[in-house]
């Protein structure tokens, strides 16, 4: 099994949310961190979909982890035994802010 992959592997994917990222006003203290998992699923064609929350989270990180997931571009897809499968998927996104 051949699991699915952001263009340009890891780096490119931990790049890219650096880039695209906001912490939302207000939700956190100066040095707060907040890590929330996210799951998705890579469809056969890269795109992805039937974004879920395993667990509570505050609606401005859902809504902004919805927001940068829809902005991704396709995702190379995963493969099972050289076919091209629908593989569910989850990676934590962490919200953090500087000490003041």
């Amino acid at each position: 099994e051949v699991l699915p992959e952001f263009p340009g592997g890891t780096a490119a994917l931990l790049r890219f949310l650096g880039k695209n990222l906001q912490v939302p006003e207000d939700a956190l203290e100066a040095g707060q961190r907040v890590k929330i998992p996210v799951r998705f699923v890579v469809s056969k064609d890269g795109s992805l979909g039937d974004l879920e929350f395993p667990v509570q989270a505050d609606e401005r990180f859902k809504k902004e982890i919805q927001r940068v997931v829809s902005r991704m571009p396709k995702w190379k897809p995963g493969s099972v035994q050289g076919k091209t499968v629908s593989v569910h998927f989850t990676i934590p996104i962490i919200f953090e802010t500087t000490e003041n």
